[in-house]
This record gives C-alpha cells, structure tokens and sequence, in this order.
C-alpha cells in the first residue's frame, strides 16, 4: 500500500499511543475540532448515557466519548471510506460493544434510529456553506468542509429528530457563523444554554464556537470562559490535558 493508494489508511495514535485512530492517508484527516468538541461534551454532560454522532468522520468523537465512559453511542458517516475508517478505530480501541458505526444521511435518519431515543448527539459537522470560498478538489476533504451534502439547517433539524423533549446537542462552528447557528437552533426549537469561544492564542480572535443546546426547553443561558488552544510554549493548552485524563480515567 504506497501513498498513492487513494484508499490507503493509517493509525494515528495520541496520549502516548494508548488512542488509536484510522484515518486516511490522502483525504480528509481529523483536526483539533474534534479534539475540542469532545473536551466540551465531557465537561458539560454527563460521562454515562448513549450518544449519536452525526457526521462522524475517522470517529475520533466517538472513540473519546466511548472510552471516557459515555455508552452506548450510534456514529453516523455519509461519506463510505470515511465510515470504514470510523469502524476501524472503533475496533483499534475496542470498543466494538460500545458503539456502532453506520453509513447514512443525516436528511434520512428515520432510515438509521427511531425518534427522540437519544439522550444526547453531538457533531463535527462541515463548517463551510457550499459555494463558499475554495472548494479542496479531493470529493472526500470537500464534502467534509463544505456543506455539500447537509447543511447547519440539516444537522439541527436531524438532531430535533432524534432526541426527546430535554435532550441535549453539542456543536462546534466557526465563530462568524454564531448568529446563523443561533437563529437555525431557535428555528427548530432549541435552547441555548452554553457558549463558549475557541481562541488560537490567547491574544487572537475567536475561530470556533462550541455550544450546548436543549430541545423544546426553556433555559438561561451561560457565556463560559474562553477556551485557548494553544499555549505560549507552542503546545496545546491545559484543555488537552484535561481530556487525557478524562478519556484515560486518570486522576486530576
């Protein structure tokens, strides 16, 4: 298998080998977006219950959620050598009891689980509107990125589907998006009940938001502090090391 293999994949390991990842070589290949949404599921949820992941990718989500204790969960891929790699790394890490892997279409999920079961759903979805700026020529990276095949409208709604009155949806998004998320979580009867900004630096911008949301109830909403993803030594910043600990079940 060379690197001009198209359908060549790879194990990507992290915190020391102990978490594996399939991914492709060539392709679409997990960033730091799933690394931080899983930080914000943990610190905010509950550590046991089942979950879906809509657009679940290389399942780096799935995988953190399931060993840090939170079971059974559904991963959900549109894309098919992207849900052979989410397989994969499930199996890599054992955790084949925990969580299923499925090809599907977020726009069809009455075709994949019945509606309000879910307790929780999460998602990494495509951050970019289709026809926004510059489309990757690898159909896999596109479809990732871009809202080719579902939009925030898509996600929001598939997830409404799913949960019951209560339940709760975790998102991460760019920041400039915040206003569109907002308006497409109160079209579809969600609350907002947290915020929180994703700053490169701690001098820079926001990039990312990450959000919690309940359907059909009524909730205050919390601004939490902002979270910086690197450090000025040029590392991740303490929230990486608080997800090691928690996907590892080491103490603080």
């Amino acid at each position: 298998m060379t690197l001009s293999d198209k359908g060549a994949r790879e194990n990507t390991t992290m915190f020391e080998g102990r978490v594996q990842v399939i991914q492709p070589v060539r392709g679409y290949r997990y960033a730091v977006d799933s690394l931080l949404l899983s930080h914000f599921v943990l610190g905010r949820a509950r550590t046991s219950g089942d979950f879906v992941d809509l657009g679940a990718g290389s399942g780096v989500v799935s995988a953190l959620l399931a060993l840090a204790g939170r079971r059974p969960g559904l991963a959900i891929e549109y894309q098919p050598p992207l849900q052979e790699c989410c397989r994969a790394t499930i199996e890599a890490n054992g955790l084949c009891h925990a969580v299923s892997c499925v090809a599907g279409d977020i726009r069809r999920l009455d075709e994949i689980s019945g509606g309000g079961q879910h307790q929780l759903v999460v998602s990494n979805p495509p951050f970019f509107p289709a026809g926004s700026g510059r489309l990757s020529p690898d159909s896999m990276v596109a479809h990732a990125k871009h809202e080719l095949a579902c939009t925030m409208s898509d996600v929001i709604s598939g997830a409404r589907f799913l949960l019951p009155v209560g339940g709760r949806l975790m998102l991460i998004y760019p920041a400039p998006r915040v206003t569109q998320l907002v308006a497409n979580l109160a079209k579809h009867k969600f609350e907002l009940v947290a915020l929180q900004s994703v700053h490169p630096r701690e001098d820079s911008e926001a990039c990312n938001v990450l959000v919690e949301a309940v359907k059909s109830q009524s909730r205050e909403c919390r601004i939490l502090p902002p979270i910086v993803v690197h450090a000025d030594s040029g590392g991740y910043a303490d929230w990486y090391d608080e997800l090691k600990r928690a996907v590892l079940h080491q103490p603080c």
